[in-house]
């Protein structure tokens, strides 16, 4: 009877192990399922937050708070992957020998979802720049040693839990998390001033002075260096100065010269003293230009001109930018014009040419938008705008048959057209760059009622900016 007894304990001994290892790789199991399903919650809000985190800085109060739920929902959901994953590790550990590998492989398979929802949630904070900020000034102020007094663990303490809060009130504005966090550091500086507590104030001193040194960034882009990755696009606004060469097109020059051949005409038939010159070197009475025509200056010639110039950029985002930019330059022209003379010795009719000189003086204001493609070290960019020109023609002179005479005339000309630049930046700092870009832009002339057609004048600059 005993014997029996003992056999009946025994087998009720093994039915409960065999039930619990049994139980033990269900909880396994399910915990694995749980804490997946948490993955996949997370990688739901974390879509969701990236979304909406894209359309800063313009987001709508509706949005900032779909934000902070989103951001309340991938937390909680982590943590509870993170449970899971312990309650899997947990049955595993108390399965039976031969249910450890099914037991092991749900653990592991719930450690590797808790993996994922970390991965997930650290994507989101990437995507939003105040969480991003206000775990940066959390991560800084961790290194502060306060283990010398117990009222400093207290304020570090707010302090982190202020950038938090911050942080998900201004999600796409990291300088107002640290504009936060610094009014509650005013507050402890106001309490524990130099005269009530000296070695207080001096160590919040030294957090102040580490808040302020941080780069927060507001906006980021894949494949930004390090330190434009740490907050070099706060620096939206850069004045720009530069120099370099504009190649002036020849038909530019036929109308402001034609003017100016008018207005010396003019001159010499009005000016006794020049009219007797002329008749003398020329030999007889003359009449610029022939026949056929009126006199225009023929072959125009205009130099290459030097020019320089400042601008400015605004950046809307980290790519687009809106650009604006004086050009000054002077350049000169050169022509030739005929002349027909009547030789009072043989009466013969003959020809010759007179030279024609001038210096124009030119101005060029643009505006457009600009689009810059990455972040990094060297960024190409594009651009394309509306230019006005305004040129000065003027120091008229001309030189016929050895005797020199000018004008005092000054033809302005106004130019409205488009302008297109391409080529590249080099951010070597955070403060300063330089860029080389070529250029075109369209002028057509006008005086009056008198137009030329189009045409478009090329160059090529190099420029130095200072970033604000």
């Amino acid at each position: 009877m005993k014997s029996l007894q003992k056999i009946i304990v025994l087998t009720l001994i093994g039915c409960l192990l065999s039930f619990n290892s049994f139980s033990q790789k269900g909880k396994a199991v399910k915990a694995r399922e749980n804490a997946e399903k948490a993955r996949d919650n997370v990688t739901e809000a974390v879509e969701i937050i990236t979304d909406i985190a894209a359309d800063c800085p313009e987001l709508t109060a509706r949005q900032m708070k779909e934000i902070k739920k989103q951001m309340e929902k991938a937390k909680a959901e982590l943590e509870k992957a993170k449970t899971e994953a312990k309650n899997a590790t947990a049955a595993a550990l108390a399965s039976r020998a031969r249910d450890k590998v099914e037991s092991t492989a749900a653990a592991t398979a719930a450690e590797a979802a808790v993996t994922a929802a970390e991965e997930a949630l650290a994507e989101a904070v990437a995507s939003v720049p105040g969480i991003r900020a206000s775990n940066k000034i959390k991560e800084e102020l961790d290194n502060l040693d306060v283990s010398d007094h117990s009222e400093k663990e207290k304020m570090k303490t707010a302090l982190q839990d202020e950038a938090v809060k911050a942080g998900y009130e201004n999600p796409c504005d990291s300088s107002l998390v640290r504009k936060a966090v610094e009014l509650k550091l005013d507050s402890y500086k106001n309490k524990y001033n130099e005269q009530s507590n000296r070695a207080l104030h001096e160590w919040l001193l030294e957090v102040e002075k580490k808040l302020k040194q941080l780069v927060l960034v507001s906006f980021e882009s894949e494949g930004d260096l390090e330190y434009v990755a740490q907050g070099s696009f706060p620096h939206r606004f850069t004045v720009e100065l530069f120099g370099g060469i504009i190649f002036t097109p020849n038909e530019g020059t036929v109308w402001p010269l034609s003017q100016q051949l008018g207005d010396l005409e003019k001159q010499i038939f009005t000016d006794p003293g020049t009219f007797e010159k002329l008749f003398e070197s020329l030999g007889g009475e003359f009449f610029l230009g022939d026949f056929s025509e009126a006199p225009k200056p023929l072959n125009p010639q205009a130099t290459t001109s030097w020019i320089w110039g400042f601008g400015s950029n605004y950046s809307i985002t980290p790519n687009f930018s809106v650009a604006g930019s004086l050009h000054f330059a002077h350049h000169e022209l050169h022509a030739v014009f005929p002349v027909t003379i009547f030789n009072s010795t043989n009466g013969e009719m003959q020809s010759t040419m007179g030279q024609l000189n001038a210096r124009v003086a030119t101005m060029r204001g643009r505006i457009g938008g600009q689009y810059t493609l990455g972040q990094g070290l060297v960024r190409p960019f594009a651009g394309v705008g509306i230019q006005y020109t305004r040129a000065a023609v003027q120091d008229v002179n001309a030189l016929l048959s050895g005797v020199p005479f000018d004008s005092e005339l000054e033809v302005l000309t106004k130019s409205l057209g488009a302008y297109g630049t391409a080529g590249i930046e080099v951010h070597p700092t955070k403060l300063i760059s330089f860029r080389v870009s070529a250029f075109t832009g369209s002028e057509k002339m006008e005086t009056g009622s008198k137009q030329l057609e189009t045409v478009w004048a090329p160059g090529l600059s190099i420029g130095a900016g200072l970033k604000f």
